[in-house]
């Protein structure tokens, strides 16, 4: 069964100051947990380039095994991909890619990754799948170390579960490469947030949620917009008031749209409560909590009228706002 893992992090360097650092592969070992015994075998220098092989050894669980990997795709200072040609995993392809932003560069990582001997393997998924999350997370603490975010208490890590296709920011074009702005790209970086969520002010339920999470936005790396404000233009985002009306969306830094459940999945993790959420995303619970956003989505202002604070719903105009 073929898995997914994605994470960003958000650093106030360029991200030609940024990439450098991963042109060097030997910074590896210093972005890797010390009790892995992560060590590069391919001598100094290596040349990072497409078809640059780089072997390395490592111990996991108290066993050593060797790992090397070939780099597919280098694309300075945008992204690279490096993909196992022999290892521990049925099949491992890293996908890299730099995003600039109004303050600094927003770092994306995504991994697809198949676990040896599947689907008898798939059996230690929770396992492989802890131990990952832990590399990353040690990555980000590293690199928040490094870059010294002003204001950041934490390193924020991302994390999507879903097996689905990836989330990747839209290919960051070549300097001369002139590429037409989408429709739903978000013009103003200056700000610095990491995600900026379209809530209804309307919703007695999400104005209670929305304050909550503010008051934990130690960073202010949320941005907010009220769908229901007289001023209110969901097409600057290339979508239309009914779509935006009918589940909540999110915007993010490169200008991608998310929606649904995965909003809150992303939202708790930036505040550093992702833990909180993190059983929504699992295989098996996923589906059940996506559709019971759906029904709540369909029912949320009637259901705070029914708590108190919620607008009059003796009309029809409860049920358009699903």
């Amino acid at each position: 069964m073929k898995h997914s893992l994605d994470t960003q992090i958000w650093v106030p360097q360029t991200r030609e100051d940024v990439f450098p650092f991963f042109c060097d592969a030997w910074n590896l070992e210093r972005i890797t947990p010390p009790e892995l015994n992560f060590h590069i075998l391919t001598p100094r220098p290596i040349d990072m380039r497409e078809g640059a092989k780089i072997h390395y050894r490592l111990k996991l669980w108290g066993v050593p095994f060797g790992w090397e990997t070939l780099i597919t795709l280098w694309e300075p200072p945008y992204r690279f991909v490096d993909e196992q040609v022999s290892g521990p995993f049925g099949h491992w392809v890293h996908r890299h890619e730099f995003v600039p932003t109004g303050r600094g560069t927003l770092i994306f990582d995504h991994v697809d990754y198949v676990l040896p001997l599947s689907p008898l393997g798939d059996l230690f998924h929770p396992l492989v799948r802890r131990q990952l999350l832990r590399i990353f997370r040690h990555r980000h603490l590293v690199m928040h170390g490094m870059y010294r975010p002003d204001g950041f208490t934490e390193s924020p890590i991302l994390i999507d579960m879903s097996p689905a296709a990836p989330k990747l920011p839209p290919a960051v074009p070549q300097a001369d490469e002139p590429a037409d702005e989408p429709a739903a790209q978000v013009t103003n970086h200056a700000e610095g947030w990491q995600i900026k969520l379209l809530y209804d002010a309307a919703c007695p339920f999400c104005r209670r949620e929305i304050h909550w999470i503010k008051r934990r936005d130690k960073t202010n790396i949320l941005a907010l917009e009220d769908i229901s404000a007289p001023e209110f233009d969901a097409g600057k985002y290339g979508l239309d008031f009914e779509t935006v009306d009918g589940a909540i969306h999110a915007i993010l830094p490169d200008g991608s749209i998310i929606t649904g459940m995965e909003v809150f999945r992303r939202l708790y993790a930036t505040i550093g409560l992702g833990w909180l959420l993190a059983p929504t995303g699992w295989p098996g619970l996923r589906r059940l909590f996506d559709w019971g956003y759906k029904v709540f989505a369909r029912n949320r202002v009637r259901l705070g009228g029914v708590v108190g604070g919620g607008r009059d719903c003796s009309d029809a105009s409860c049920e358009t706002r699903a």
